[in-house]
């Protein structure tokens, strides 16, 4: 059945973009009708504000977009409008633990751009998705510590660190999955839920007329939070669980799928 829908928020990795991270023609073309409906379009994304900032360009956005997976809401000239950083403290200690157990990371911090400080097989993929990755010597000297939003570690999601991380993390700060390869540390306080509350009140929207669609553990808590979630066919099982509805995969227009088949336009 089809609702009233004033608001769609969408994920990019794995839901909106294809496997080759680009955006099909159809749905460039089902956001394309939304936005001439009325319907304000919002990403809800943990990339970062350099990559987000050409997808607004692109797709003629102009309301609060949601990037470094809800930590931070930028409008449509990038600007920053919200954050939420990792405590100074929280941080340098993640990273300590993360530098002994050797693997990858990358930090996306307030200037729009990702810093990682070795190289790993898994940071090669956010290369290849198109986030800019500058190297550093070191992470922890003040510029980034100060200003840093996520912490994407590049680890398997049946990786015993997960557990490490999370019974020694601190109390200001969580972790959630990224996808097969990643796990994102942000400020507690953070989140996508907490995006689109944010873009909520900017807006005047009301939950009842927000769509969330999405692929991952990141996107859990919107799909639950909206008042029609949607999951893609690739996600894990216990997103598809918690979804109202399930369309096809990224590479066959899921997000297309949702739009022209649940919202009235």
């Amino acid at each position: 059945m089809k609702k009233l829908i004033r608001l769609i928020a969408i994920d990019l990795d794995g839901t909106l973009l294809n496997s080759s991270s680009r955006i099909s023609k159809n749905n460039r073309e089902a956001i394309r009708r939304s936005l001439d409906g009325g319907i304000k379009v919002v990403l809800s994304t943990g990339k970062s504000i350099a990559f987000v900032k050409e997808i607004i360009k692109d797709l003629n956005l102009l309301d609060p977009q949601i990037v470094y997976g809800g930590t931070t809401i930028i409008d449509k000239n990038s600007k920053i409008l919200t954050a939420l950083k990792i405590p100074k403290r929280s941080y340098i200690e993640i990273i300590k633990m993360v530098r002994q157990w050797g693997k990858g990371f990358a930090i996306g911090t307030a200037d729009g751009v990702l810093y990682y400080e070795k190289d790993h097989q898994y940071l090669k993929n956010i290369v290849k998705t198109g986030d800019p990755l500058v190297k550093v010597k070191d992470l922890t000297v003040d510029k980034i510590a100060d200003n840093a939003l996520l912490l994407t570690i590049t680890v398997d999601k049946d990786d015993q660190f997960n557990n490490f991380v999370k019974l020694n993390i601190g109390n200001d700060i969580k972790t959630r999955r990224g996808g097969p390869y990643y796990l994102n540390v942000l400020n507690k306080k953070a989140g996508k839920v907490f995006g689109i509350k944010k873009i909520l009140e900017l807006t005047g929207i009301k939950r009842n007329e927000v769509m969330a669609i999405g692929d991952s553990e990141n996107d859990l808590g919107i799909i639950k939070f909206a008042a029609t979630g949607v999951a893609m066919s690739n996600s894990p099982t216990i997103i598809k669980k918690s979804a109202d509805f399930i369309v096809s995969d990224n590479d066959n227009d899921g997000v297309a799928e949702a739009i022209y088949k649940y919202i009235k336009l």
